[in-house]
């Protein structure tokens, strides 16, 4: 808390610092403030990710859905890779039965991740938001195997830490 009231005032045009406070802030389930906070960061840098991705979660932490869906949809316009926001956009539209909607975010989403997974095919965040992007889109035993394999590279990251001595925390 301290610390990112500490960076709002040294830089106050710094649009990361009002996004890391509106974090902060909606943790501690102080939601007005915290959207003042995504909105001051949002005018200073309308392309800030962080500031539409974690205003979205603070909207639907308090069951504001409609205006999650905006604020993910413009995250993702921001950083169309973005399989995290298109995971949750994707679940946002299935809980408000928008089917069409729902499938294409699904589709967006399991292509952001599979491209992710060009790149880094060790990642198990990918993996396991593609299994249920799959599964969501019909292909459950596809859906299955990714999570398979999300599993055991999660049990080969504990072994290798194990090994080394470290804890999963300590990592």
């Amino acid at each position: 808390d301290r610390a990112s009231s500490k960076a709002v005032e040294i830089d106050p045009s710094l649009p990361q610092a009002h996004a890391s406070r509106g974090v902060v802030l909606a943790l501690r389930e102080r939601y007005s403030e915290a959207e003042r906070e995504f909105e001051t960061a949002l005018h200073l840098n309308p392309k800030l990710y962080e500031a539409y991705y974690y205003y979205a979660r603070a909207c639907f932490s308090q069951g504001k859905l409609d205006r999650a869906a905006v604020l993910l949809e413009q995250a993702a316009a921001v950083r169309p890779e973005s399989f995290d926001a298109l995971s949750m956009l994707g679940g946002i539209y299935r809980g408000q039965k928008r089917e069409q909607l729902q499938k294409e975010t699904f589709k967006r989403c399991l292509d952001a991740a599979q491209k992710h997974l060009e790149f880094y095919p060790g990642d198990i965040r990918p993996r396991l938001l593609g299994a249920i992007a799959l599964i969501e889109l019909g292909e459950t035993e596809r859906g299955l195997e990714w999570t398979r394999r999300a599993l055991e590279l999660h049990r080969v990251r504990g072994r290798r830490a194990r090994r080394s001595g470290r804890t999963e925390q300590g990592e």
